[in-house]
C-alpha cells in the first residue's frame, strides 16, 4: 500500500514497494529502530528468521516516546498531536498494545507532519492535557510525565 497523500492508500505491486516474502508469516512491527523519524517494519516469517525492512525513502518524521506512571510506563492510551502556531499539522495518534499476532508494534509513535511543529499535545489516559514546546531538528523525543524532555 502506497499513501496518496490525501490519508488514503493505494495498492502496489511486490516489485514496486521492494518487499516481497513468500510463505507463512506469523507477525509483523513498526518501530523507529534508528530514530530517524521514519516508520521501519520488522517481519516474523514462520520458521525463519525475523527481517527488519528500514526506511531509506519516506520524508522523516518524528517518533515521540511517552515515559508514564510506574503503573503505565509506556503511557497505553496517551494521544498525540502535532502543531504548528496553533494549527494541527498532524493526525492525532493513540498509543495501543495488543496490535498484532506474535508480534507488538513500539508504543514510540511516529508522526507525519506537514509544517515542522512547534508543539506536541499530549492527552494522558487519565484526561490530563499538556503542550510540550518542540526542540527545533529532532527526529526523536522523550517526554515524562511532567512534560520535560529527557533526551
Amino acid at each position: 500500500m502506497l499513501g496518496d497523500g490525501t490519508g488514503s492508500f493505494n495498492a502496489i505491486s511486490a516489485d514496486s514497494s521492494g518487499i516481497e516474502i513468500y510463505g507463512e508469516q506469523r507477525g509483523s512491527a513498526v518501530s523507529d529502530y534508528n530514530r530517524d523519524g521514519k516508520p521501519d517494519w520488522w517481519s516474523l516469517k514462520n520458521g525463519s528468521e525475523t527481517k527488519l525492512y528500514a526506511n531509506n525513502g519516506s520524508a522523516r518524521g518524528i517518533s515521540i516516546r511517552l515515559e508514564g506512571p510506574s503503573e503505565n510506563p509506556s503511557a497505553i492510551g496517551a494521544k498525540l498531536r502535532l502543531y504548528k502556531d496553533g494549527n494541527p499539522v498532524s493526525y492525532r495518534r493513540e498509543i495501543k498494545a495488543g496490535s498484532g499476532y506474535l508480534s507488538q508494534s513500539s508504543s514510540t509513535q511516529i508522526l507525519g507532519y506537514s509544517e515542522v511543529p512547534d508543539v506536541v499535545s499530549i492527552i494522558w489516559p487519565n484526561g490530563e492535557e499538556m503542550n510540550v514546546s518542540m526542540p527545533a531538528d529532532q527526529s526523536y523525543i522523550i517526554i515524562d510525565r511532567q512534560g520535560n524532555i529527557v533526551n
